[in-house]
């Protein structure tokens, strides 16, 4: 699960008091979190990439959220697309290394909701040829997959709090919802690791991003988990084993120590 991971944000660690920040942090921060996680996962024969949303920091050339809002950006979109196609394209032949098929979900974020069906529509044309690889639509602003016994539901966190997700599902897949015993949604938008469980049973988990925060965020007094996370579902429903990728900051320090 690729938490808001903000391809084409700046952050200065001086200013945030967290760690530098631009596109290629971003991509070799990513690439070797791939790594890692991908040499750890047991060789299973179908594999999720889930992008929760937020993967680009601003929606267009213009330098700002869907909604308008100003960012801190480092380079130009056309440079940030670039570099994010080239990492997903490592990515997902990485993961095919290990695994025998591949399936990549592109949720919208609040922050990139045009520039991900972008992204989506250059990884669908890459691999259009390549029958391993199954680039989902990125159509709307949820998105479900069915394994076995597990229901599993993405959507970036922005629109629909985390306690009513619960009662979307039931109504959305009447039939799969009866069929399944494990059901979960996976979203993002807050930064870091989170996890409830609904009054009917469905539970709920917010990844953590290995993006710092930029300078609005660190300004509110906001933080980020710097993580990225495995989560390998067992097809009779449910999680069995847990991965995760941590990049361990050693530069936090005082401004003045005496």
């Amino acid at each position: 699960v690729i938490g808001d991971a903000h391809f084409g944000m700046r952050a200065d660690a001086r200013e945030t008091k967290a760690r530098d920040y631009d596109t290629k942090i971003a991509s070799n921060d990513m690439l070797a979190a791939i790594d890692y996680l991908v040499d750890l996962a047991p060789a299973s024969e179908k594999c999720l990439l889930v992008n929760v949303g937020d993967f680009i920091h601003a929606n267009g050339s213009s330098g700002t959220t869907f909604g308008g809002t100003k960012l801190d950006v480092d380079t130009r979109i056309e440079v940030v697309l670039e570099i994010a196609a080239q990492t997903f394209l490592f990515a997902i032949d990485k993961l095919l290394t290990k695994h025998k098929s591949c399936v990549v979900v592109m949720a919208r974020g609040n922050h990139d909701s045009d520039t991900a069906i972008a992204l989506a529509l250059i990884l669908k044309f890459y691999y259009s040829k390549e029958p391993r690889v199954t680039i989902l639509d990125p159509h709307g602003f949820f998105h479900t997959v069915q394994f076995g016994k597990n229901l599993l539901a993405v959507h970036h966190g922005d629109k629909v709090k985390a306690v009513k997700l619960g009662a979307i599902l039931p109504k959305m897949l009447p039939e799969q919802w009866s069929s399944t015993v494990y059901r979960k949604w996976l979203v993002g938008h807050i930064h870091h690791q989170n996890a409830i469980e609904t009054d009917n049973g469905v539970f709920v988990e917010a990844f953590g991003t290995l993006a710092p925060p930029d300078s609005w965020h660190a300004g509110a007094g906001y933080s980020s988990s710097s993580v990225m996370t495995q989560v390998v579902f067992h097809r009779d429903g449910g999680e069995v084993i847990r991965h995760v990728y941590q990049i361990r900051d050693s530069r936090k320090v005082p401004d003045l120590t005496l």
